[in-house]
């Protein structure tokens, strides 16, 4: 949740959100955002999903909007992982 909010601001203002939080929890998210999950990118795209036979624009992008959480979680960590885990996501989205 913390990176839906945060992959939209500056970084500026996420860096004066941090000094200004007092939430221990808050600035421990916002650190590891700024620190690793901001650079966090998935090795596939929407041309490998329609490869694997997932078709449709929006059922895409979530499945990639998945994927990328799950990778910030670190779920998944390689192309193989992504593509293994976008087919069953293709299943149930």
């Amino acid at each position: 949740r913390i990176f839906q909010i945060l992959k939209i601001l500056n970084k500026d203002v996420i860096v004066y959100l941090r000094v200004l939080t007092k939430n221990p929890v808050i600035a421990m998210r916002i650190d590891r955002f700024l620190k690793r999950d901001a650079g966090i990118r998935l090795l596939i795209n929407g041309d490998d999903l329609k490869q694997v036979d997932i078709d449709s624009g929006r059922r895409i992008g979530k499945i990639l909007r998945q994927l990328l959480y799950l990778k910030i979680d670190q779920k998944v960590k390689t192309r193989r992982d992504e593509i293994k885990q976008a087919k069953l996501l293709s299943q149930v989205c």
